[in-house]
């Protein structure tokens, strides 16, 4: 069997239950469980570079008026082609040239530009064609699209994995309570790619931006962990480099921090000097240029943190 779609951007199949959509294949070239996911295999990408045959309303224009950088729509996933439309005297496209072959378009994927936008109706005099090729590729890959905010896995029917869209950054959690059948989810990383988080423990990363003499490192807050240790990267703009390692302790009601500081692996002369100092409910790591940094005037640095719970 062979099901073909015949109008453009309506859906070639829409599967119901009672009257209601409960998946379908949609014109956009994906399955669709409704309103849940979708499922495609998004094909070589690109810019527009030619399109063919145009197809068009006799008579139904702006007559001899050249009409530029005019938007367009798609069917697909193509985004922010402008094309220069002319118009002939007696209201007929004469031609359809590309302003700018935008993001995103698969070649066969049909373009629309407004009749309104020509001075005809929309959408009875909507301007339309193939794209026919496309410049600055991209390669295939197959795709799901989650349609809201949590995307949960469940295993032997108890849920197990989550990867949560709800707050400020989407996160990957697991549940720490699949065994019991409840629900205890732990972030183990999220869209800042900046930690990774166990039961136990967190590792977490970071940069320092150029500084010229001092810059500070947060360790860890005393109230949630009890000890750190931190391996420092630090590069000069005389191209020396200085690493070393911080290892902290501090109790949580704690005014001083106790610590050992290595300086692991040093280029030419040692670029930084650590201290460690107890702010408020902060454990943080001082970096101060070094009296032997005789040559350096900036420096720039990338960190890692393992943080030891209470």
């Amino acid at each position: 069997m062979n099901i073909n779609g015949t109008i453009i951007g309506q859906n070639t199949v829409d599967f119901k239950a009672s009257d209601a959509s409960i998946a379908k294949i949609r014109s956009q070239k994906d399955l669709e469980i409704t309103d849940g996911l979708r499922l495609r295999n998004v094909g070589v990408q690109g810019t527009i570079a030619s399109i063919g045959t145009v197809n068009s309303s006799s008579g139904a224009y702006t007559a001899s008026t050249t009409f530029n950088a005019v938007s367009s729509t798609s069917t697909i996933e193509g985004t922010g082609a402008t094309f220069n439309v002319v118009i002939d005297g007696s209201g007929n496209v004469t031609s359809v040239a590309i302003a700018s072959g935008g993001t995103g378009y698969e070649v066969d994927e049909t373009i629309f530009i407004n009749g309104s936008d020509l001075g005809g109706v929309t959408p009875a005099n909507d301007v339309s064609f193939k794209v026919a090729s496309i410049s600055n590729t991209s390669p295939a890959f197959a795709r799901m699209d989650v349609l809201q905010q949590d995307y949960v896995t469940q295993m032997d029917s108890k849920p197990f994995l989550s990867f949560d869209a709800n707050g400020s950054e989407a996160a990957f959690k697991i549940n720490r309570g699949w065994q019991a059948g409840t629900s205890s989810y732990l972030t183990v990383f999220d869209s800042t790619a900046t930690f990774m988080e166990l039961d136990d423990c967190r590792v977490e990363g970071g940069q320092l931006s150029s500084f010229p003499s001092s810059a500070t490192i947060t360790a860890f807050d005393r109230n949630n962990f009890k000890g750190s240790k931190t391996l420092i990267t630090i590069e000069s703009d005389d191209n020396k480099v200085h690493m070393l390692e911080v290892t902290i302790v501090c109790a949580s009601n704690g005014s001083t921090a106790h610590a050992t500081v290595t300086n692991s692996i040093t280029s030419d002369n040692d670029l930084m000097d650590a201290t460690v100092a107890v702010v408020g409910s902060n454990v943080n790591i001082s970096l101060d240029k070094s009296s032997a940094a005789t040559s350096s005037s900036n420096f720039t640095g990338r960190f890692t943190t393992t943080k030891v719970k209470v």
